[in-house]
């Protein structure tokens, strides 16, 4: 399907000129009311692209804590049951279940 952009017409010079000294400068590209009206679609695109990229990473920096917390109180329990603690083993294991299970679900 074939790309279709609105052509924003261009605001007149200001009284005072500065517009019209802006446009005249010479080392400044000359762009066309088309290629503006691309490059704000194509910025309005980007922002989304960059939204989701955020939402992503906020995702999975969600889901790693979530495997910090788990993996970390497996270490603790395997510790304690080497230290023949037995319960406080179980104890740590039973509060990062939950934990675990959201990890294990990731995968």
């Amino acid at each position: 399907m074939p790309l279709s952009f609105e052509v924003v017409p261009v605001q007149p010079p200001s009284p005072d000129g500065f517009l019209d000294r802006l446009r005249n400068r010479p080392h400044l590209p000359v762009v066309s009311a088309d290629t503006r009206t691309l490059v704000r679609a194509l910025s309005g695109a980007l922002i989304v692209v960059l939204i989701g990229a955020a939402s992503v990473v906020y995702l999975q920096s969600g889901q790693i804590d979530t495997l910090k917390s788990c993996l970390s109180g497996v270490q603790t329990a395997f510790s304690d049951f080497l230290g023949d603690d037995y319960d406080h083993a179980l104890t740590v294991l039973y509060s990062v279940q939950t934990d675990c299970d959201n990890a294990y679900a990731l995968f």
